[in-house]
């Protein structure tokens, strides 16, 4: 039987193959196969002798994903099998945003600086203001609240000092200090895990004092909650984002806006840094709260950015006080390894 890449839903078929067909071992050669048959190739396989297995090499019966694989495997035997199912495949984007194509995985990232001002330019896209100091070293590992009721379970999303993504939580002890589990070199996204709003603004940084729970020295803020007491944002803001170890961001969507505040115009810049070297301009965008106050691309070519890169919007200029802005990224993080990459 010869498998083709469909003109929909090829994306989530090669995932069936890749997944749901699952051998003792694979080797780099069915690897290749996969991802030309995902850029349109085609390739046999005899799906009479495919047997559905789990990690640990025991027979399974189908369900999910795994019923399609079985149904593949019918068709070898019946020509009376329904095929639709392989022309109404959701596409890749959908696919990939449910978790479900191997070695990607979506990434959305977005961010609010809600007050800019013609004396404090220029300034990064994040909730607590100012340009935002990257840490040299994993030395992100204490956080707090500004309220002594918050006990609330934090979820903290960063990466180690080789760049490794960790995902880790930790219990607020009101305005007392609480150490992270592992120190991070990164920071970009926390949020609150618990069902209760949380009450205070949360302070994650570099262990430097604190006074009723609030770090003295603003510079060592690497992520920070502000509480809205109408409307809880129960997480960060913050338009600052690295690529982990081992992946490539392909970056399909960004856009900017004026978000709240006084009318006037503003200037941002796209900035990304590849690891040890300096930051460099990827974009420029003006906007005026009279006129167009948002920019939204959409690349048809969409941008790839490797490894260990440091991302952030940067708001430089502004043509009053008081200016709320934000702005955010859409993409995929695609596994070098997997992808050959």
């Amino acid at each position: 039987m010869t498998i083709k890449k469909a003109e929909k839903g090829f994306y989530i078929d090669a995932r069936f193959i890749g997944l749901s067909f699952v051998l003792t071992s694979i080797s780099n050669a069915g690897i290749a196969l996969m991802r030309d048959f995902m850029q349109g190739g085609t390739f046999e396989v005899n799906l009479n002798t495919v047997v559905l297995q789990d990690e640990n090499g025991n027979t399974i019966a189908p369900t999910g994903v795994q019923a399609i694989a079985a149904k593949l495997n019918a068709i070898c035997n019946n020509s009376s099998v329904d095929l639709s199912f392989l022309t109404t495949s959701p596409e890749f984007e959908i696919v990939a945003s449910l978790g479900q194509v191997l070695g990607v995985t979506p990434i959305s990232k977005f961010g609010e600086n809600p007050d800019v001002d013609t004396g404090s330019i220029p300034e990064d896209i994040w909730s607590y203001g100012g340009l935002y100091n990257w840490s040299t070293t994993a030395a992100i590992d204490t956080f707090s609240s500004s309220e002594i009721a918050d006990t609330q379970e934090l979820v903290f999303v960063g990466q180690t000092a080789d760049y490794v993504e960790v995902t880790q939580t930790g219990t607020l002890n009101g305005r007392n200090k609480v150490v992270l589990g592992t120190p991070l070199f990164r920071l970009y996204r926390v949020y609150n895990n618990n069902g209760v709003d949380l009450t205070g603004d949360i302070y994650v940084y570099e262990d430097t004092p604190i006074v009723n729970g609030v770090p003295t020295d603003g510079t060592k803020v690497r992520a920070y909650i502000q509480t809205n007491p109408m409307i809880p944002d129960n997480q960060s803001e913050m338009m600052i984002y690295t690529v982990p170890a081992g992946k490539t961001l392909v970056y399909k969507e960004g856009y900017i806006a004026m978000s709240r505040g006084n009318a006037g115009a503003a200037d941002f810049v796209l900035r990304a840094r590849l690891k040890d070297k300096v930051f460099r301009t990827k974009r420029r965008i003006s906007l005026n709260s009279q006129g167009t106050g948002t920019w939204r691309a959409v690349y048809s070519v969409a941008r790839v950015i490797p490894e260990k890169t440091d991302i952030t919007f940067a708001v430089v200029n502004v043509t009053a006080n008081n200016i709320g802005v934000a702005g955010g990224l859409e993409g995929y993080l695609f596994d070098n390894t997997i992808w050959n990459l």
